[in-house]
Parts: C-alpha cells; sequence; structure tokens
C-alpha cells in the first residue's frame, strides 16, 4: 500500500467512545477494506481521503457515529440499506461492526456499486452486498418499498431530499439516519421538518458527536 498503515488502535479507541467494541477481526477487515480502497481510488473516483489518520476518522469512525442514532432510537430489526453509499460509507463499518445485520449498500453509479460488492467479497464481509439503483426507484418496488428496518446516508443530500429518499424504504417505525455537519442540521432542518410531515415522520433526536472525537459532526 506504499507505506500506507491504517491506524487500528485510533479507530478501535474511537469506537469504544461511540460504544462499540471492536475485537481484532473487525480491525483486520478494516485494515483489508483500507487497501483496497486505497489501492481503487483512482481508477473509480471513490475518495480524495488517502491519509491513513483522515481514512481513520473521516471514513471509518465517521460511518460509526451511526450508532448515536441506533442508540437514540433503539429497535429491533437487521435490514439496513445505505443509500448512496459510495466506497461503502457508513455501510460497510455498520456491516463490520455489526455481524447479525444485513446491509444494502445501494448507489446509482454501476461501477461504485459493483466495485462496493467485489471489495466486500474480498475483504471477507459476507453481511453486506452492493447494488446498483436509485433509492427513488427502488421506494417504488413493492419488492424493497417499506422493506428496511433502518436506512442510513452520508453527504448524500441536504436533509428535506434525505428524507423523501429515505423514508419510503423504511417500514413503520424503522429509523432513518442521516450523517451531516452541525452547521447543515441548522440551515437544514426548517425544510426537513416540513418534508417529514409530509412523509409521516418525524425528527426523533439529533445527537452531536464529541467535538474531541470528531469536529462539527451530528446525527440526525
Amino acid at each position: 500500500m506504499n507505506g500506507f498503515v491504517l491506524p487500528r488502535q485510533r479507530i478501535a479507541s474511537g469506537a469504544e467512545r461511540l460504544g462499540i467494541r471492536l475485537d481484532e477481526s473487525a480491525l483486520d477487515t478494516f485494515e483489508v477494506y483500507a487497501a483496497l480502497l486505497i489501492d481503487g481510488r483512482q481508477r473509480l473516483n471513490l475518495t480524495t481521503v488517502v491519509d491513513p489518520i483522515e481514512v481513520a476518522d473521516k471514513l471509518f469512525l465517521d460511518s460509526l457515529t451511526a450508532f448515536l442514532g441506533l442508540a437514540a432510537h433503539p429497535m429491533g430489526g437487521s435490514r439496513f440499506v445505505d443509500v448512496g453509499t459510495g466506497a461503502g460509507f457508513p455501510g460497510v463499518p455498520l456491516a463490520v461492526a455489526l455481524p447479525h445485520v444485513g446491509v444494502t449498500l445501494l448507489d446509482a453509479t454501476k461501477r461504485k456499486a459493483e466495485w462496493v460488492d467485489g471489495a466486500v467479497r474480498q475483504a471477507g464481509i459476507e453481511n453486506a452486498w452492493g447494488m446498483v439503483g436509485r433509492a427513488e426507484d427502488v421506494a417504488h418496488d413493492v419488492g424493497w418499498r417499506g422493506q428496511f428496518d433502518v436506512a442510513t446516508a452520508r453527504a448524500v443530500a441536504p436533509l428535506a431530499a434525505l428524507a423523501e429518499l429515505l423514508l419510503p424504504l423504511v417500514r413503520p417505525g424503522g429509523v432513518a439516519i442521516a450523517l451531516k455537519t452541525r452547521s447543515a442540521v441548522v440551515a437544514e432542518m426548517p425544510a426537513a421538518r416540513a418534508a417529514l410531515r409530509e412523509l409521516g415522520g418525524e425528527v426523533a433526536r439529533v445527537t452531536t458527536v464529541p467535538e474531541d472525537l470528531l469536529p462539527n459532526r451530528a446525527i440526525v
């Protein structure tokens, strides 16, 4: 990997602060996935993040902050969908940390969905799989609409648009989790609340990520 070394302990300690215990096997998997990501990034424009500490913080730990949303809205169920997954974030780290759930990694760009599907296979992640599709179209398919317990999205769209993308995919009582900057939450929340009312949803909780862990991050 041209000298790239993923800071495993940084991920492990950060995850523990989020209430997640990652064993050595999970950290091994993150290391393999990071290697695949760095190898494929130039060919597919997967990410501009290449510094090992930034990969740990901005990709893996940031994805795991979704646990704050799960903790704020405890529920049963094991079907997750990650909308606009791109290179697999936050869906892949969640699949590694939650081996009992199944995670559909949805992306409208065929080459990205195919890359992430191949990457999870190569990394030995058996509970996640890539799928090509636009959330708007998938939600109109009776086989997928309202079928998920949890829908996630990171860096995809403003909150109002995310509400329209995510909520049709979750079952009644399910939860949609948006990973955002704090500043975006403040700016986007009024429009999001109006969109949610139309869709029969509501803002259950907004949780800020500890500033010394990841600055300017929040979970809606």
